[in-house]
């Protein structure tokens, strides 16, 4: 990732001067194209960083469109470098230069775990991690609840409105991780997604003015990153899988993977629900303090083991499609430090 400098030098309180940087915007797939690029492997390099951003960093650029996004090729490696370095520089050939840093977001710790356990449940069909997370997220559509009284549904709004696709493709015609791969035509997508909108527009009204601000703006950015992944040819593999991990990723690291003392992981403390008195954090003043105690030894170690199960799952299938479509030798170059090797041959 690039990021423009600031020439102070030609900057004024009113004026910032930064440096010029060249490359073609990211919805340009000629222009990609003609840098030796593929462009599936810049939707997923713009998935990859936004998802750091956004899932493990908590800061984030909240302005992706495609005028804000250049791509370009890394620069060849030197002739003194040796040949793991220039493999270094050959597998990841190219650069976002990111711009307009006018519009961000610095996400609380306990927002940004809570819409990483939604993204997690949207990728993987875990309904009742949907659930859940909407409900601390406190979304909620009064449209919803008398449109279907006593079913309590808000949730599916707001995974719909994430990954632009129905409740039944989210959690009810299965788990199989590609069920997001675009199917059928553009037009088709687009008539079913309006329709879609029409239909529910109060509840997604609802929705909004019931989301927390600062996910507002990271909505708007979702929205911008799914239409160029779309433009740029991207599948579930290089977009929706790709937040999956970053999600189980920064889960795991709150969780701190404290194998020795579960009991004291940050994650299970301030992020469980009271079984006893109900408070929704467990360290506020509303908690006696020893109801969670009992459960938090044990929880903690299933809570991991649910996160590495949904790691390894999504890494397995994403190494698999990457075989099929990318061939064997071109995904272990990928993976294996090993790989290198040919091409000092």
């Amino acid at each position: 990732v690039v990021i423009p400098k600031i020439r102070r030098d030609l900057s004024t309180e009113r004026l910032l001067t930064m440096s010029f940087e060249e490359g073609p915007n990211i919805s340009d797939i000629k222009g990609i194209r003609s840098l030796g690029i593929e462009s599936r492997e810049v939707a997923r390099t713009l998935s990859h960083v936004f998802a750091q951003l956004i899932f493990k960093h908590g800061f984030v650029h909240c302005d992706p469109h495609p005028g804000n996004v250049l791509v370009r090729v890394k620069r060849a490696g030197s002739a003194k470098e040796t040949g793991q370095q220039r493999h270094r520089l050959q597998q990841q050939p190219l650069q976002l230069v990111l711009l307009d840093h006018g519009l961000y977001r610095e996400l609380p710790t306990r927002l940004r775990l809570e819409f990483c356990e939604l993204w997690r449940g949207i990728v993987l069909a875990d309904g009742a991690a949907i659930k859940n997370s909407s409900k601390r997220l406190g979304i909620r559509s009064k449209w919803m609840d008398q449109k279907f009284p006593g079913m309590d549904l808000s949730h599916t709004l707001i995974a719909a409105m994430l990954s632009a696709r129905e409740w039944d493709t989210i959690v009810l015609k299965g788990n199989a991780l590609d069920r997001f791969d675009p199917k059928g035509t553009d037009q088709e997508r687009r008539e079913a997604l309006s329709a879609n909108v029409s239909e529910y527009m109060l509840g997604i009204v609802d929705v909004l003015n019931s989301c927390p601000r600062d996910l507002l703006l990271i909505l708007k950015a979702n929205d911008a990153l799914r239409s160029v992944t779309a433009k740029l040819g991207g599948v579930s593999s290089d977009t929706f899988l790709i937040t999956a991990l970053a999600c189980c990723r920064a889960l795991l690291e709150e969780h701190g993977l404290d194998f020795a003392e579960p009991s004291t992981s940050r994650l299970s403390s301030h992020y469980t629900t009271c079984a006893t008195c109900e408070a929704e954090d467990a360290e506020s003043a509303e908690c006696r303090g020893d109801c969670t105690k009992k459960r938090t030894y044990y929880g903690s170690w299933l809570r991991q083991l649910e996160l590495i199960s949904g790691l390894v799952r999504v890494r397995v299938f994403i190494f698999l499609h990457d075989i099929r479509t990318l061939g064997f030798w071109r995904t272990m170059q990928d993976l294996l430090p090993f790989a290198w090797l040919p091409s000092l041959i």
